[in-house]
């Protein structure tokens, strides 16, 4: 894996990639207290882009390819496609149903940023140096957070914090792409070139994640992006490389076991709250069941297309309808409920772009930018995360975004346009 080496500075194009990056993950929109600043920042970053694009088309400087006509098709017909069904289904209005679908805009940043990239405002060396400061500057937040707070004294309603019913008591919701990135990030680095600083760095990260994110979730995407970095490149670096790296992957995996292992309760309890009516001792296997029997009647009237996306604007959403409901709690679940068998052949093609791209991955590791190593490592982890979050689907602009980060790294996309210099989304 090599070191991208290009003369940058930070300038203007560098802050703007920073902010787009930021707006296109907004990290801080599901909770009640910023809800409303992510939704205008939203709202209007999204519709900058919109008047920027048409400006260029109706100047004749705009030109679709194929591929990008069906990311902006896409772009359009899941949002129409939910809104559609929901006032099908729940007669919701049409535009509250593309209001709750509005994320799904945030895909126009990653096209403006493929933009700058095309048009050389930016470099891939500008571009690493804008995601390791948003790497660290995501860590430094989350752990001042963590350290110097109390979830105690957070309602649980604003989503800040879980609700303190659990067995655990409170955990904050955070946000933390970034902080996964960075871990993928350095471990590919040091595997790459190893460093005091990079091998640091991967401890740092990974230490966080042990430590103040709980979860099995959280657990087997660390260890599984570990493991897709190291297996193509582990017979090719030294031995002593090798055993530092085993050190350190063998008790996070043995940590990951154990997390499985007791997981695996709450899907047998799952289980058995499904097929005999009762409840067990793991409450959110409780809670999940129900949801789940709650979707099913709802997936069988609406198995194609889906049952749409509420918003919370229409009569309370999800919550009114049918009480404690999150299609995410559900994962494949709630995406055949929102949006059909089409929301799963979506996954499946996001599935089997990410197998096709690691075997590309495998055969030519050491012609590749530790950038797109951790990337690549990112999106695995939004494509497994799927099966039990969904995030794949409800938060298809941070999969936009990763493959335009894969899409710029992995191989010159100025030259795939043969000369031609009308822009392209």
């Amino acid at each position: 894996m090599n070191t991208i080496k290009v003369n940058t500075s930070f300038n203007f194009y560098t802050i703007m990639f920073i902010v787009l990056t930021v707006i296109a993950f907004s990290p801080f929109r599901n909770y009640v207290q910023t809800k409303t600043i992510s939704d205008i920042l939203l709202i209007g970053c999204t519709g900058l882009i919109m008047a920027y694009y048409s400006v260029l088309c109706i100047r004749g400087r705009l030109a679709i390819r194929k591929v990008n006509l069906f990311s902006v098709a896409f772009l359009i017909s899941i949002p129409l496609m939910s809104a559609m069904q929901a006032h099908r289904v729940f007669d919701q209005p049409l535009y509250l149903g593309l209001l709750a679908n509005r994320s799904y805009l945030l895909i126009l940043c990653s096209f403006l940023i493929i933009r700058f990239y095309i048009n050389r405002n930016l470099t891939q060396l500008s571009i690493e140096k804008s995601l390791i400061f948003l790497c660290w500057a995501n860590l430094v937040i989350c752990l001042a957070i963590v350290t110097l707070l109390d979830p105690g004294n957070f309602d649980y309603r604003s989503n800040f914090v879980t609700n303190p019913t659990g067995a655990n008591g409170s955990d904050f919701i955070l946000p933390m792409p970034f902080i996964l990135f960075g871990l993928f990030y350095y471990v590919s680095s040091f595997i790459s070139s190893p460093t005091r600083i990079s091998f640091f760095s991967f401890l740092v990260f990974a230490f966080y994640i042990w430590f103040f994110t709980p979860g099995t979730g959280r657990i087997l995407s660390l260890t599984v992006g570990l493991i897709l970095v190291a297996i193509p490149s582990f017979l090719t670096t030294r031995v002593i490389r090798q055993i530092v790296f085993m050190l350190v992957i063998i008790p996070l995996a043995i940590v990951m076991f154990q997390n499985v292992s007791s997981e695996g309760s709450l899907y047998s309890d799952g289980y058995v709250a499904i097929t005999t009516v009762d409840t067990v001792d793991d409450p959110s296997a409780n809670i999940r069941v129900v949801q789940v029997i709650q979707a099913i009647p709802y997936i069988t009237e609406s198995f194609w297309l889906g049952n749409g996306l509420l918003s919370g604007k229409w009569e309370g959403g999800f919550e009114e309808v049918f009480g404690h409901f999150y299609p995410t709690d559900i994962g494949l679940v709630g995406i055949i409920f929102c949006f059909g068998l089409v929301g799963i052949f979506v996954y499946l093609y996001l599935l089997v772009f990410f197998f096709n791209e690691y075997r590309l991955f495998r055969r030519n590791s050491r012609n590749t930018s530790i950038v797109y190593v951790a990337a690549l490592c990112f999106f695995g982890y939004l494509v497994i995360s799927t099966i039990f979050t969904a995030s794949a689907i409800f938060y298809y602009e941070q999969v936009a975004f990763t493959l335009m980060i894969i899409m710029i790294f992995r191989g010159p996309i100025i030259d795939s346009y043969n000369g031609d210099k009308k822009l392209h989304l």
